[in-house]
C-alpha cells in the first residue's frame, strides 16, 4: 500500500522543516519545496533517515513554472495534504508604509496571498478528482490584529483569512478540508 504524500511549501529551513519531519515520522511521503537546494537536501536526507520518500521542488512561488512543478509533483505522488507554510515580511523592518516600493508590496502579497490562492487551486482540484484531500494554510496572529505595524504582511494575512474561511465552506460540501492556523513568533 502506497503511503499518503504531503505537499509542505517553505519547507528547507524552520516551520516548513519541522512539519517535514513530523509528518515523515507519522508515515508520509514527503514533497519539500522552497528556494534552496542545499537546505532542501539536507531535510530530504533527514526525511530519509526517518524511512519515508521525499521529492525536491526547488523554486520560488511567485514563478508560474515553479506552480506547475509542485502541481505536477503533487498529482504524481496522489497527494492528500496541502500545507502553504511560505510567506515573505518584506515590510517587517521599520521601513514606514509611505517609503514602501511597488516590488515589496508586489512581493508580499504574491508570496503571502496570490501565490497560495493558485497553489491551492491548482491542488484543490487533484483533491476534487480524489474526493477527498486536506489544506492547510498557515497564517499569522496579524491576520487577526490589527495595528500599525507591518501594514502589508497584515493585509496580506487578513486576505489569506478571508481566501481560507470562504474556500473551507465551499470545501465541506466536497469532503475537503481547509484549515487555517493563526500562529505567534515561532522559533
Amino acid at each position: 500500500m502506497k503511503k499518503e504524500t504531503v505537499l509542505i511549501t517553505g519547507s528547507s529551513t524552520g516551520l516548513g522543516e519541522s512539519f517535514a519531519l513530523v509528518f515523515a515520522r507519522n508515515g508520509y511521503d514527503i514533497i519539500l519545496h522552497g528556494r534552496n537546494r542545499n537546505n532542501l537536501e539536507r531535510v530530504g536526507k533527514k526525511v530519509s533517515d526517518i524511512g519515508s520518500d521525499f521529492s525536491i521542488v526547488e523554486g520560488d512561488l511567485m514563478l508560474n513554472e515553479t506552480l506547475t512543478a509542485l502541481e505536477r509533483a503533487a498529482e504524481k505522488r496522489k497527494t492528500t495534504i496541502l500545507i502553504n507554510n511560505a510567506a515573505a515580511i518584506l515590510d517587517a523592518y521599520g521601513v514606514p508604509f509611505e517609503e514602501i516600493d511597488d516590488e515589496k508590496i508586489e512581493g508580499v502579497f504574491t508570496t503571502n496571498l496570490t501565490a497560495l490562492v493558485k497553489l491551492t487551486r491548482r491542488l484543490y482540484r487533484i483533491f476534487l478528482k480524489n474526493k477527498s484531500g486536506t489544506i492547510i494554510n498557515l497564517n499569522s496572529l496579524a491576520g487577526l490584529e490589527i495595528k500599525e505595524s507591518n501594514i502589508l504582511y497584515r493585509a496580506s494575512k487578513w486576505g489569506l483569512r478571508g481566501f481560507t474561511d470562504a474556500l473551507a465552506l465551499a470545501a465541506k460540501k466536497k469532503d475537503i478540508r481547509v484549515i487555517g492556523v493563526y500562529l505567534s513568533m515561532v522559533k
